[in-house]
């Protein structure tokens, strides 16, 4: 059933591709946005020089995903914290240093940030130009999968983070494929939400979408109780 649920979604974005193409370009010209800037939306996006100069081994690429610019904004002490100091990452093979003790290889981050407001791209930018390695804001891609496919392969993450409840079902299922961790920052699961991903009809997608994650942090314990209820439905 999960299956059939996400190739009738894919179809749908598929078949509705020129017009929510038509639809995204009229609305951010009129919003005053760049074209280069619109086409990120279609997963059109460009590695920061800095990037370029590293090899992809040298650095721990975070992704961090935050709709408008409260969810950003939240993210940035995080930010600001990983990229401070190296750090450890569970994902990596545990050594034995000399006295025998087990050590975690320790990796310096990189990161991109995305959004979905024109507003949250520009503040983001511009708190974000002090930090030493360049770390770009841009737009996430619409859900599309194609699109979806572009923006990771250009990107490569080695992990996800959502910030509150944003999920897309393409960009969760490619992480899936992709075999990347992702994680769910201040999740919140509304009543209303949690109601609707209850029917019958629906409850087995919203098990796909909930149960890839590998960290779900929620807001409180009611949230927590939703959020475990979608992951074992």
């Amino acid at each position: 059933m999960e299956l059939l649920v996400h190739r009738a979604y894919c179809g749908i974005w598929r078949a509705a591709e020129p017009l929510v193409a038509w639809y995204i370009k009229r609305k951010d010209l009129r919003r005053g946005v760049l074209p280069a800037f619109t086409a990120e939306r279609f997963g059109v996006s460009k590695l920061p020089a800095e990037w370029k100069q590293h090899a992809k081994g040298e650095y721990f690429t975070l992704w961090i995903h935050g709709a408008s610019v409260g969810e950003c904004l939240s993210a940035l002490p995080l930010i600001e914290m990983l990229l401070a100091e190296p750090f450890a990452l569970e994902m990596k093979t545990t050594t034995v240093v000399s006295d025998g003790a087990l050590s975690t290889p320790r990796q310096k981050a990189r990161i991109v940030l995305t959004t979905t407001t024109p507003a949250a791209r520009q503040l983001l930018n511009s708190r974000l130009a002090s930090i030493t390695l360049k770390t770009p804001c841009i737009f996430a891609p619409m859900d599309h999968p194609d699109w979806v496919k572009r923006f990771y392969d250009t990107w490569q993450p080695d992990a996800g983070l959502w910030i509150e409840s944003e999920l897309w079902p393409n960009l969760i299922h490619e992480a899936t494929t992709r075999q990347f961790r992702i994680g769910i920052l201040n999740g919140r699961i509304s009543e209303r939400s949690f109601r609707r991903w209850q029917l019958p009809v629906l409850n087995s997608f919203a098990h796909s979408l909930v149960s890839p994650f590998s960290m779900v942090l929620c807001q409180n314990e009611q949230q927590r109780r939703n959020a475990t209820v979608m992951q074992l439905q």
